[in-house]
């Protein structure tokens, strides 16, 4: 197990969640479950590839919201925060459900629900992410989640990262080469599509890859390291901050940063796997480029997604 690997005592303080509990966090078992790479005609989950920062459409809405004027972020809430808020409300009754009535994991569960659903700060809900078992039920239903959060993203400014962040995933030689591919391409942007947990630290996301395991489905062992030069507003550094900012996750030790769906990346650098290291994918965030909100609606496809987003969060 990654507990009897770990070298000693120091990093074995790091095992405060259960080993499967910390695996499923911090590593993406198969890309073709929990990466998507739209390019060549290949489909996973949860990343893109575009050949043109300009298809971001997701990204590009996420950054022209936040420059909105308030009474047009006013109108986005009115039209999505209850839906959201009550699709939300569903996905933790349903994980409450399986607890055992009275657990202490049920209780802080409870409690950290109930904190946000009565002063709606987002410090809360960020917390509840970082809970067992409720992080995968969001993961699987990420929208609603995702709405909430970035309805309130900018209150949560003095914890945007900037520095470097890692996390596993499992991938076959071919999925690798897609990203070398992205690569050597210059113009080819990388997108998150789902919520991501890494960790400033190296080890967290190294000791639960499996690197040094038996190979598994023609699976190799791929650390992914996220690079911010600058503070980005969609990777939440979930560790202490300051006095004023202590952490918010529940696991202190992991020091968590959350990168939210929709985040830009370029790859910078592949290195293949050693004895001692696996194969490594280097990713340099990408600030999304600055729009008029007028050209940005006149777009087609913003069009044909504003039309999904009213049928789903509107009808």
């Amino acid at each position: 197990t990654a507990y009897e690997i770990a070298s000693n005592n120091d990093i074995r303080s790091l095992f405060h969640r259960s080993i499967d509990e910390s695996q499923s966090r911090f590593i993406d078992q198969n890309i073709n479950q929990t990466l998507k790479i739209l390019d060549l005609n290949y489909n996973t989950h949860d990343q893109v590839v575009y050949d043109n920062i300009n298809d971001a459409i997701e990204s590009r809405y996420m950054a022209v919201f936040n420059r909105m004027p308030r009474f047009l972020k006013n109108i986005v809430r009115n039209m999505t925060e209850a839906k959201s808020l009550q699709i939300f409300k569903m996905i933790v009754a349903k994980v409450q459900n399986t607890y055992i009535t009275g657990t202490d994991d049920q209780i802080l569960l409870k409690n950290t629900f109930d904190d946000f659903v009565r002063t709606k700060d987002i410090n809360h809900l960020i917390h509840l992410y970082t809970l067992n078992d409720l992080y995968k039920a969001i993961r699987e239903h990420a929208n609603a989640y995702t709405t909430l959060v970035c309805l309130n993203l900018s209150l949560l400014s003095e914890r945007k990262y900037q520095g470097i962040c890692y996390r596993g995933v499992g991938m076959t030689i071919h999925d690798v080469s897609r990203f070398y591919y992205a690569m050597k391409t210059s113009s080819s942007v990388i997108e998150t599509r789902n919520l991501s947990s890494t960790s400033k630290n190296k080890i967290v996301s190294s000791i639960y890859s499996g690197f040094g395991a038996s190979r598994l489905d023609n699976l190799y062992s791929v650390l992914l390291v996220f690079e911010f030069s600058k503070p980005c507003s969609t990777a939440i550094d979930l560790t202490r901050v300051s006095d004023r900012l202590p952490t918010i996750s529940q696991f202190e030790h992991e020091e968590e940063v959350l990168i939210l769906p929709y985040t830009l990346f370029k790859v910078t650098r592949v290195t293949e796997e050693t004895d001692i290291e696996p194969f490594s994918i280097y990713l340099q965030n990408v600030t999304v480029p600055k729009q008029s909100l007028i050209n940005f609606f006149r777009m087609k496809k913003v069009l044909d997604l504003f039309e999904i987003f009213v049928k789903t969060y509107i009808f």
